[in-house]
């Protein structure tokens, strides 16, 4: 997932996003893309470089509940943040 679009906010921030429990919620949308990436990576790297450990399908299974864990709540922040800006649920 890309996340470039906090750059962007914060240059030329819509009227809609002006208020602070609005700004916190499309941070919050931000954070948690940012930690799905970072998850993403890990696992890639872990699929790439861990093979040889003994405990590799267990340790790959928990990154994958993690992953899963870090999606809900990206997923829910969005819903958030479509839920108190107006007009945005509908894009």
């Amino acid at each position: 997932m890309h996340t470039t679009f906090w750059d962007a906010a914060k240059a030329d921030l819509p009227a809609e996003f002006s208020d602070t429990k609005t700004l916190q919620l499309l941070r919050t949308v931000m954070l948690t893309t940012e930690h799905v990436n970072e998850f993403i990576r890990d696992r890639a790297a872990y699929k790439l470089y861990g093979s040889a450990m003994n405990n590799y399908k267990q340790r790959l299974q928990t990154v994958d509940e993690l992953l899963l864990k870090a999606l809900q709540k990206a997923h829910e922040s969005i819903v958030d943040l479509k839920k108190a800006v107006p007009g945005l649920a509908d894009k």
